[in-house]
């Protein structure tokens, strides 16, 4: 009650908040010294009961007609929800910058990783082709059909000889059926060897083969040598 604070200085009683007592005394100070005529404050206050609340403080010096110092008028606003509202909301802008920056860490992170990842495949895409390249340039030079045909029975690799066979560029014959390309007479024939090839036995064997446009079969000396590290 004002009874019980008559007449005792605001120093002698439990009223500011300990941490905010030297910035209290200062603007006490500056009201006193006539330095700071005005001045509007905030700082924690203890209630009565021991309860921390946060007042807003609107300070004006007092002179007499000599320019004395008369006394030092103080309205206080309660503004506790304020500040709490103001302390919740900084404490979740502070956690929403924490995880945007985890989450941008995370992304850096991934990107660095996808990026090593793609340049490690456009390597190893860029060995692949000069590997294949090389074996190009090796099989076009062989006077035999050199080709690699998978579990479907496509072609995934002819060499250039298979042009002057079958009338087909060797860069077309990759993805297109062996039936396709030697014929369905021709495939027939030979389908058993490729089976078997397929079941992981090699095949080494002579025997005749059609050939589109000629009236004869071929002899042909075939070897068949299955990939027994591909799942294809």
């Amino acid at each position: 009650s004002a009874e019980e604070v008559w007449d005792c200085g605001w120093d002698n009683w439990r009223f500011v908040f300990e941490e905010d007592k030297p910035a209290v005394e200062a603007v006490v100070e500056g009201l006193l010294s006539g330095e700071t005529p005005r001045s509007v404050w905030l700082n924690r206050n203890y209630t009565k009961d021991g309860r921390i609340v946060w007042c807003e403080w609107f300070n004006s010096v007092m002179l007499d007609a000599s320019g004395e110092l008369v006394s030092i008028v103080s309205n206080v606003q309660d503004v506790t929800e304020r500040e709490t509202a103001k302390q919740e909301l900084r404490a979740l802008n502070a956690d929403l910058e924490r995880r945007v920056r985890a989450r941008t860490e995370q992304l850096t992170e991934a990107n660095a990783r996808l990026e090593l990842e793609v340049a490690d495949r456009r390597k190893a895409q860029s060995a692949l082709e000069r590997r294949e390249h090389e074996i190009r340039i090796i099989t076009n030079h062989l006077p035999a059909l050199v080709a690699y045909v998978d579990n479907t029975y496509r072609y995934r690799f002819a060499n250039s000889q298979h042009e002057a066979w079958y009338g087909i560029d060797a860069p077309g014959i990759a993805g297109r059926r062996v039936a396709d390309v030697m014929g369905e007479r021709a495939f027939a024939s030979t389908k058993p060897y490729f089976d078997r090839a397929l079941s992981g036995q090699s095949i080494h064997v002579e025997t005749r083969i059609d050939v589109s446009g000629e009236p004869e079969p071929r002899w042909v000396h075939l070897r068949m040598v299955p990939d027994l590290d591909s799942a294809a």
